[in-house]
């Protein structure tokens, strides 16, 4: 199983080269920019991810994205970058513990 963050990260992207969405869940909403403790998260959420990209800043500083779905509907969509999500950003306040990252083969 994967454990960095660029492992997961590239291991989401191998399914997703799949044609395979990816389930993710155990994300802590709670405002910090990274979870130190899951275990203390007073919210949590779940997604499905369908697509990646890799956008870059006017620095040409790079950086993948994920195209993220979720139960929020439509306005969640439009009003994120059309549910575009920085990976890394996505993946630091996710808990990565057993089962947070399925998909069906």
């Amino acid at each position: 199983m994967p454990t960095t963050l660029n492992e997961i990260n590239n291991s989401i992207l191998d399914r997703l080269k799949g044609n395979t969405p990816v389930s993710l869940s155990g994300i802590c909403l709670d405002e910090v920019e990274v979870v130190k403790d899951f275990k203390n998260c007073q919210n949590r959420h779940s997604v499905v991810i369908t697509g990646y990209t890799e956008m870059c800043n006017k620095k040409n500083k790079c950086y993948r994205a994920f195209k993220v779905h979720n139960s929020w509907g439509e306005d969640w969509q439009k009003e994120n970058s059309d549910g575009w999500v920085l990976a890394d950003e996505l993946l630091k306040k996710t808990s990565l513990e057993q089962g947070a990252i399925t998909y069906i083969k």
